[in-house]
């Protein structure tokens, strides 16, 4: 449980790879400290943005590999102005 404000990377008890996640890269963790604790809903944009990515925009793709349904995606895309190109 996070007892402050902010959650941090390091307060998941996440496993190293799940399949058909996007993959983080060994920058990542550097660039997540440089910029500080983020908002839930920054984290959520960039999780949806790299699985579209990683699956070519391909909503249902990215969908199965997120664990939601395509109208969950799409809520999501909406919800943060996702578009391909945007």
């Amino acid at each position: 449980m996070q007892r402050g404000p902010h959650l941090h990377a390091a307060d998941l008890a996440l496993p190293a790879s799940a399949p058909g996640a996007p993959q983080v890269t060994a920058a990542a963790p550097a660039v997540a400290a440089a910029l500080g604790p983020a908002s839930l809903e920054a984290v959520e944009r960039q999780h949806l943005l790299q699985a579209l990515e990683a699956h070519g925009w391909n909503v249902t793709l990215a969908a199965r590999a997120l664990h939601v349904t395509r109208d969950t995606l799409r809520y999501r895309m909406a919800k943060h102005g996702l578009q391909r190109g945007g």
